[in-house]
């Protein structure tokens, strides 16, 4: 009888009192009771058991988390975009007054303070567009366009814009590539990321335009992809490169351009990936749905 109460306080009745010391740990982080986990019997089970809820009570906290988050953001988003609208109106009763003003006066003086005042409001009026392009719902103009003659139709402006030091080279798709875009909106996408990969070839470099046809998810795609041969990014930034007003371009920059970018991108159904390696280069992948013809 003696060895049979050993038998079972070992075997059951002191994992019970392990597992118990454990239980006020449910919620707080994930328990896994190595000693007993592997066990087929009773004990086992309980083991395991705890430690899957003490998985999903910590999953559904970190659930809740980003919903409160999400929650927040987008009560900020609206927010901001009621001030930044407000703004906008007034700055453009600032240029407009500038203007008129401009006919009037005939001192020196006066004309070039005039002009300082109406280019600094035009800046701030396209700072005031952006920022509503990110938080605030914008009306596209959405047509069937062909994604290669796009492309091709914009090789001339891409060029312009770049240093001679840069090599631009187009790898265009033989295969069709129907889409649905909002031409303007597409232009702005195209024209930020073409800006990002000069901004990251200060001493020249290749950028490369290539489209193509993929299936991802159960989905065909068409991809235009954007890349430099430029400084690169680490992870940390290539975490952050998305969200409104992170730049690592110091006062030169908004840090919206590529806010944008997702923005628009995401509001064409599309997505976007982002592989870049530090002093080697970055891509960006643009994927848009794939239109039947």
């Amino acid at each position: 009888m003696f060895f049979v109460l050993i038998y079972i306080t070992r075997r059951y009745t002191n994992p019970l009192i392990e597992i118990s010391k454990r239980i006020s740990e449910v919620g707080i982080k994930e328990i896994k009771i190595e000693k007993h986990h592997e066990r087929t019997d009773e004990i086992g089970v309980l083991s395991r058991a705890i430690s899957d809820v003490s998985i999903q009570i910590i999953n559904t906290k970190e659930l809740e988390k980003r919903i409160c988050e999400a929650e927040l953001f987008e009560s900020v988003r609206r927010s901001l975009g009621e001030a930044v609208h407000k703004f906008k109106d007034l700055i453009n009763v600032i240029h407009e007054f500038a203007i008129l003003a401009q006919t009037k006066v005939t001192n020196e003086f006066a004309k070039n303070a005039l002009s300082q005042i109406t280019n600094a409001s035009e800046k701030a009026m396209h700072l005031a567009r952006e920022i509503l392009t990110v938080t605030g719902v914008r009306k596209y103009e959405i047509e069937p366009l062909e994604l290669n003659s796009l492309i091709l139709s914009m090789k001339t402006k891409i060029e312009s814009v770049l240093a001679d030091s840069i090599k631009v080279v187009f790898e265009i798709s033989e295969k069709p590539l129907p889409v649905k875009l909002d031409i303007k909106a597409f232009d702005e996408v195209i024209m930020n990321l073409i800006l990002n990969s000069k901004d990251a070839m200060t001493e020249g470099g290749i950028l490369t335009v290539k489209t193509k046809k993929a299936y991802y998810l159960d989905k065909h795609y068409a991809v235009l992809s954007i890349s430099d041969t430029g400084t690169g990014m680490d992870e940390e930034t290539k975490k952050r490169i998305f969200e409104p007003f992170f730049t690592t371009k110091g006062a030169k920059g908004t840090g919206l351009g590529l806010s944008i970018v997702y923005k628009i991108v995401k509001d064409h159904e599309g997505f976007i990936e982002v592989d870049s390696i530090p002093n080697k280069g970055t891509t960006f992948n643009l994927y848009f749905p794939l239109q039947q013809v």
